[in-house]
């Protein structure tokens, strides 16, 4: 036999409900004809029913069908969510309610109009009256049609080129008529893609306009000079395609920093991947900025092969990290950490590069710095 056995009535749920005796004389009346008892029984059945509010399967909703699974729109625009079906037919209360999960973002109304109010995203929920556990999510995205940037100055170097950053919106609009000008092109040039090019030291001021919907935002760009003599030179250190490695592991930022030389005009900052953490480690960022108008000039990403995780150190949570991945359990996606977990360079990693790394914890045989 497949499931409970409740031959014996054991695990079925019952309910003792007790009216009369048999045995009483002034209970027979209550129980001398077939119908008498029906009418006890519907009348127990009812009670519980109604005591538990049970409800016959084909009378429940179970389901609830919609238009409309996400929505765009613009501030200050309407557009109505339908119930198309609701699951089964039989079922005696079809009604439903509206919800927003942020009505600052967008409200619905008990028809399922939904108004954008402000920019940004929440959800609209549409819940069965006669069972709250059926419902269905509308996910809302309000924009605003805008052209902005993100700044309204930018600094750009003498010579070297930089695309602005610019919203336009709404995003779902895809084919924008966009141009570009430049009030100045023997100061800086700007192309069809927002590129600008520093031509000259001076300022000149860059416009991006939607001509469909005629809107428009200037930048102010300054383009900057610096003397001849400014210099940035990296000691004792390899230097490659905006990378710094041969680095070695447990260098401590302070000393590091002694072997960057550069002009007083200038500053180095250093980033490292993780908070408060004594060492240069693989994802530590080296920046370097002009001072007067805090212009970044070159930022470097540093490599220390087998320090994963960026602490500046071999250790096992770089051994579990490569084991994770070779295992499927958590796959490296960073670049950076997934070259230096590369640890003997063959292009993948493998448990060749784990061994490494266990070697190296256990002081049989040191990783290379390279």
């Amino acid at each position: 036999m497949c499931g409970p056995d409740f031959r014996d009535g054991s695990g079925i749920s019952a309910v003792l409900i007790e009216h009369c005796f048999m045995n009483n004389s002034h209970d027979v009346q209550f129980l001398d004809s077939e119908q008498d008892l029906k009418n006890l029984a519907k009348a127990d059945a009812d009670a519980i029913i109604e005591y538990y509010g049970l409800k016959l399967k084909s009378d429940v909703v179970s389901f609830i069908k919609i238009d409309k699974e996400s929505i765009n729109l613009l501030e200050g625009k309407t557009t109505k969510v339908n119930v198309t079906e609701i699951t089964p037919v039989t079922a005696k209360n079809k009604n439903v309610t509206w919800k927003s999960n942020d009505e600052k973002i967008a409200k619905v109304d008990e028809n399922g109009n939904v108004t954008a109010i402000s920019t940004g995203k929440t959800t609209i929920s549409v819940t069965s009256v006669n069972n709250p556990n059926v419902s269905k999510n509308i996910e809302v995205n309000v924009e605003k049609e805008e052209v902005k940037f993100e700044k309204q100055k930018d600094n750009i170097l003498f010579g070297k080129e930089k695309t602005l950053n610019v919203k336009i919106s709404p995003s779902w609009i895809t084919q924008k008529n966009i141009s570009w000008e430049s009030s100045n092109n023997e100061i800086a040039t700007v192309d069809n893609n927002g590129k600008i090019k520093a031509k000259q030291e001076g300022k000149a001021t860059i416009k991006v306009t939607w001509k469909d919907k005629n809107l428009s935002d200037e930048i102010e760009v300054n383009v900057i000079k610096l003397s001849e003599d400014t210099k940035i030179e990296i000691k004792n250190y390899a230097v490659n395609d905006e990378k710094i490695s041969k680095i070695g592991q447990k260098v401590k930022i302070v000393d590091f920093l002694k072997n960057i030389n550069i002009s007083d005009n200038l500053k180095v900052t250093v980033k490292t991947a993780n908070e408060g953490q004594e060492y240069i480690g693989t994802n530590t960022k080296v920046i370097v900025s002009e001072k007067e108008h805090d212009l970044e000039l070159e930022e470097y990403n540093c490599l220390i092969y087998g320090d994963i995780n960026g602490d500046g150190k071999i250790s096992s949570l770089d051994y579990t990290l490569i084991k994770n991945d070779i295992m499927d359990v958590k796959k490296i996606t960073d670049n950076t950490m997934k070259l230096t977990a590369d640890v003997n360079g063959d292009g993948k990693i493998s448990s060749l590069d784990y061994t490494l790394i266990k070697n190296d914890i256990m002081d049989v045989k040191k990783i290379t710095i390279k």
